[in-house]
């Protein structure tokens, strides 16, 4: 900030941050001070306000009690007897604060008073107070009215006169005038200025103290006492009167009173708060007087001992921005802290000139670490774009030398017959290459190759004595750097740099270089695989070629023998049945023709033959479903397998009739499936449940379907004789059987085609069995099957 610019400014600015906080301080004791006043007048005028609180219902509570005693004396019998107005006189005697007691009757006339009536009849049927206390039968609170009677203003309380069975026989009163108001704010001692007053509900002035009749009018304005009647929770009103005061003013209502009938107490600011502002004032002069003084007294200090300082200093620093960092101050000086900054400035001066000295040195190793780095990624665009090993390695020493600066660049891997590097590339002063270095000897490549580490020389001159010092120092290279080249995490070979300038690798700088020995050792490697991967996709290509060869000859075998199968089929189906059909036929011939003269043992022997060609003819149609099972293709529908079940039972009728089987299936779903297949296997799994059953139980058949995600489950259950753990899965192979022929007859197929044809429906079928506890087959096919 330019206002803040010069020293001057900112001492005035520091002195005004000083000084401002006591400012506050005194502004803040001011306020706490006038809070406290304000607190005090709270507090005053609360208990002021609560003991004419307290005055005011004890009066209520007099007159009630008076109307009390009143209303249940003797004298009151009949209203209008001389008695009833002399106890009211009596009372009077007794009562200076109050002006009347009476009595009215019903109808309202004043028939008891104890004042002078007069020859006219008074009526106060019109009275709030008498019509309160005739509608509800009760004592009703004071009205400001003007007496009747005593021609006063006055407050009157009412009392209903009722007779034992709780009719009206009329209403006695008692009014209390005005000074006993008044008598009430005398009794307060206010202080001097305050004022206190009645108002009524038209914020007209009753009585107040001093009594002055425009008191009210004075304090405030008409629509300013609406208000602060309104608000009844604050307890002193802060506004300025119509005479232009500033007033504290507190307004309560007379709870008493039946109308809206108001208490004030008012008192001007100037009286609360006149002391405090005086002292305020008076503090707040003294203060700033202080801080003037403080001000004049800093700037002469200033001047006399920091600015002097400060251009002495601002002179020295021009000079050393101009290059002069020889400048130097005194150190000696009366102020101690500006002593120690004559010491930091020279410190910083000789800093400066170390500094300086090193941004050159850094300069020049920023200048050798960009020429790494540029060769670093020159050689990563290399190993990107190589495809061969040896123009790699060549591009490598080329960009060493043009991109690194290096004066000789070479390459040499391990012979391994005689051991020894042999350079394959090189670049630059190549003259100087020594055929044949022995991994051994001290050269840094031989070093490198052999700790598979990074070698440096950074000085070949003050190096250990040695050939390759000697011819290297000749060549006029003093410093040389080799990095090992790894093969499959081996060391295969090494790359050689050499440089006319000593220390010329340091520690950022050795970095950078492994990692252009990890990078070229990660290429040769890469270059390699990819070589043995076209040898590899060369080879698969080959393989791929015969494989497909052998595809062609097996599915032409296939076909062939698909052919010879269904060749075998047709024989079967026509070849075999024919001798059937003759055996079963000439039998039952012989048996319907020759029944009578053939032996039992003969018709026993004819009887199995006719069975046998039965059973040979049913074991030949089963092959034939079997073999021909989903060679007409796979034909998908929607179907009802509640409809599919029922048709499956109506040839099967009579079995389950005869067996007193007990078939159970209700609200199976319509599913996408193939007819003909859920047929086979329905009709396979009701058979095998009605045919393996135990004896002494007719068969229990339960079959049901659900849905379990994206297939649907199929259960046909029943409680036959079950199956071991050990030969459910025989059973589904062709031709198995567990049980004789005799006790369950059967062909050991019907289970074959089941699996076969849940196989067609992309599905699988278990088993749940134990031995004669039943048997549970499930059926799992996807809702939405693909075609094939």
């Amino acid at each position: 900030m330019k206002i803040l610019a010069s020293l001057r400014a900112r001492v005035v600015t520091l002195l005004a941050l000083t000084i401002l906080p006591l400012l506050a301080l005194s502004f803040q004791v001011n306020l706490e001070a006038r809070n406290a006043a304000r607190a005090r007048a709270e507090m005053r005028i609360d208990a002021l306000a609560q003991a004419m609180a307290d005055e005011e219902q004890h009066m209520a509570e007099n007159a009630h009690q008076l109307l009390t005693i009143m209303a249940h004396a003797n004298d009151v019998e009949r209203l209008e007897s001389p008695e009833c107005s002399g106890l009211a006189k009596r009372l009077l005697a007794t009562q200076p604060l109050f002006n009347n007691f009476g009595a009215a009757l019903p109808d309202g006339s004043l028939v008891c008073s104890s004042g002078n009536r007069g020859p006219t009849p008074i009526s106060v049927k019109d009275r709030q107070w008498f019509q309160e206390a005739m509608a509800f039968k009760r004592f009703t609170r004071g009205e400001p009215v003007v007496g009747l009677v005593s021609g006063k203003q006055s407050f009157v309380f009412g009392l209903p006169i009722l007779t034992p069975r709780g009719e009206l026989k009329g209403v006695v009163f008692a009014s209390v005038g005005i000074s006993w108001l008044e008598r009430l704010l005398r009794q307060m001692n206010l202080p001097s200025g305050w004022e206190a007053g009645i108002l009524d509900s038209n914020n007209q002035q009753l009585t107040a103290l001093p009594q002055q009749s425009s008191a009210a009018l004075r304090i405030a304005s008409t629509s300013d006492w609406a208000t602060m009647a309104e608000n009844k929770n604050t307890l002193l009103h802060a506004h300025k009167g119509p005479d232009g005061e500033s007033r504290l003013t507190h307004v309560s209502p007379l709870n008493s009173m039946s109308a809206p009938i108001w208490f004030y107490i008012s008192v001007p600011k100037k009286i609360l708060m006149g002391a405090i502002e005086k002292d305020f004032r008076t503090q707040l002069l003294v203060f700033i007087c202080v801080a003037l003084g403080a001000t004049v007294l800093s700037f002469w200090l200033l001047d006399s001992n920091i600015l002097a300082w400060t251009r002495k200093l601002t002179s020295a620093f021009h000079d050393v921005s101009q290059g002069k960092l020889g400048r130097r101050l005194e150190e000696h000086h009366s102020i101690r802290e500006l002593e120690l900054l004559n010491r930091s400035f020279n410190g910083m001066a000789e800093n400066l000139m170390r500094w300086q000295q090193r941004q050159v040195e850094d300069a020049r190793h920023i200048a050798r670490a960009s020429r790494l780095y540029c060769l670093l990624s020159a050689v990563n665009q290399c190993i990107v774009t190589a495809t061969n090993r040896n123009e790699l390695l060549g591009d490598i020493c080329r960009i060493a030398v043009d991109k690194g600066g290096f004066s000789l660049a070479w390459i040499g891997f391990v012979d391994g017959d005689s051991m020894e590097l042999t350079p394959i590339t090189q670049a630059g002063q190549t003259g100087f290459l020594l055929q044949g270095e022995r991994p051994m000897g001290p050269s840094p490549a031989a070093t490198a190759y052999h700790s598979g580490r990074l070698a440096i020389v950074d000085d070949i001159q003050n190096s250990p004595p040695s050939i390759w010092r000697d011819q290297a120092h000749l060549a006029g290279f003093h410093a040389a750097a080799a990095i090992p080249l790894r093969h499959q995490q081996q060391s295969a070979g090494v790359l050689t740099l050499y440089s006319r300038h000593p220390g010329v690798f340091d520690s950022s700088e050795k970095l950078l270089l492994e990692e252009i020995g990890g990078d070229v050792s990660y290429a040769l490697d890469r270059l390699e695989n990819e070589t043995a991967k076209q040898l590899a996709e060369s080879r698969l290509a080959r393989l791929n070629e015969e494989l497909e060869q052998r595809v062609a000859q097996r599915t032409a075998e296939l076909l062939m023998a698909n052919q010879d199968l269904e060749a075998f089929s047709f024989s079967v189906s026509h070849d075999l049945r024919a001798p059937l059909r003759a055996m079963s036929g000439y039998a039952q011939l012989i048996k319907q023709e020759s029944e009578a003269i053939l032996t039992g043992d003969c018709k026993h022997f004819l009887n199995r033959l006719v069975h046998a060609s039965e059973h040979m003819n049913q074991l030949i149609d089963d092959l034939l479903r079997y073999s021909r099972l989903g060679k007409r293709g796979i034909q998908m529908a929607e179907l009802s397998l509640e409809h599919l079940v029922s048709n499956l039972l109506v040839p099967r009728l009579s079995r389950i009739q005869e067996t007193q089987a007990v078939i159970e299936f209700a609200q199976l779903p319509d599913v996408l499936s193939d007819a003909t297949l859920l047929e086979q296997i329905l009709s396979n799994l009701i058979d095998n449940a009605l045919t393996y059953h135990q004896a002494e139980h007719p068969p229990q058949i339960r079959i049901t379907a659900r849905r379990e995600e994206d297939f649907w489950e199929l259960s046909v259950e029943d409680q036959g004789i079950g199956i071991a753990p050990e030969h459910q899965e025989k059973i589904f192979a062709v031709f198995q059987r567990l049980l004789s022929d005799s006790s369950y007859p059967g062909h050991g197929i019907g289970l074959a085609i089941v699996r076969k044809a849940v196989q067609y429906l992309k599905g699988s079928i278990s088993l749940t069995s134990e031995p004669g506890e039943g048997s549970t087959f499930t059926l799992r096919f996807p809702t939405t099957p693909s075609s094939t």
